[in-house]
């Protein structure tokens, strides 16, 4: 419940437009969670969250 009141919080801050772009790490942080839990992690989700990360940090620091 928190982390929806933190996200409508953002988008009325920052605007939707950026909001929308962390909305990407869902799938990191699964994977994160899964590795504490003792899952095996493949190199393609190592490669795929990576693109994830990669895509974000290059968004937001090179907008105008």
């Amino acid at each position: 419940m928190l982390a929806y009141l933190w996200w409508n919080q953002c988008i009325s801050r920052i605007g939707a437009s950026k909001t929308s772009l962390f909305f990407n790490i869902v799938p990191f942080s699964t994977m994160v969670i899964s590795a504490l839990s003792g899952e095996s992690i493949g190199m393609a989700q190592c490669i795929g969250d990576l693109m994830i990360i990669s895509w974000i940090f290059w968004s937001t620091r090179f907008q105008k």
